[in-house]
């Protein structure tokens, strides 16, 4: 019903009751940065349940609800000088991004993930995409290469590939990574957009159409090919 203060007031009554697992503490933060109210949430940090799981999902509710500097805070006082673990370091990104608005400081925590971590591929896309927003394609594409070669399965390395191809002058090539991209992923619409749009700006306008027909004979609602046939 939209209620928040009213649930807020029905959980904290459940906590009174002797109720000890995260879940209603995790709803009354999330409730609380729903009004607004993030001083109110990061008090509830301090009394909340200290497992990581809890902590990293509370984490991810505070930047969400775009209050990435406070969560910059429950990692100072959830690390107090020990070694961040590589889970740390992804939010520890994000803050540096979203809330301190350094991307550079990003790529560093980036930097320290570990290739064995099972999330490493991401760190690796999230710092290609902080390269390029930061106009240093070069950088980007050597990376992208570079990946795309470790994961051969992770489409997204090839799009990365094909946007740093194009921002170092070479569309000619990023239209050759999404050909063949589109070769091994059919029936992905992303990859073939991409593709269209990338032809359109070579002036291969009836190439590009033909590209973005076979979109909409996968998908009949897809926005932004039937769009661009229209034009």
């Amino acid at each position: 019903e939209k209620d928040y203060r009213g649930a807020v007031e029905s959980y904290a009554a459940i906590l009174e009751l002797g109720e000890e697992g995260p879940e209603v503490w995790s709803r009354l933060v999330r409730l609380h940065l729903r009004l607004k109210s993030p001083a109110k949430a990061m008090a509830l940090m301090d009394k909340a349940p200290k497992d990581s799981g809890f902590v990293l999902e509370t984490l991810s509710a505070f930047i969400a609800e775009g209050y990435a500097a406070e969560a910059g805070k429950l990692l100072d006082r959830r690390e107090k000088g020990a070694s961040p673990s590589p889970d740390i370091l992804f939010y520890r990104a994000v803050v540096a991004y979203e809330g301190e608005k350094k991307p550079a400081k990003a790529i560093g925590y980036l930097k320290r993930v570990p290739e064995s971590h099972p999330h490493y591929d991401k760190s690796l896309g999230f710092r290609i995409q902080l390269l390029l927003e930061m106009d240093r394609p070069a950088e980007a594409l050597e990376l992208a290469r570079e990946s795309a070669g470790r994961f051969p399965d992770k489409k997204e390395f090839r799009l990365l590939h094909a946007v740093a191809l194009e921002r170092t002058g070479d569309p000619d090539g990023a239209a050759a990574v999404l050909t063949e991209a589109g070769e091994k992923w059919a029936d992905d619409t992303e990859i073939l957009y991409r593709l269209g749009v990338v032809l359109e700006r070579q002036k291969r306008t009836a190439v590009s159409v033909q590209v973005m027909e076979q979109i909409i004979t996968l998908d009949g609602e897809h926005a932004d090919a039937l769009n661009f046939v229209g034009y």
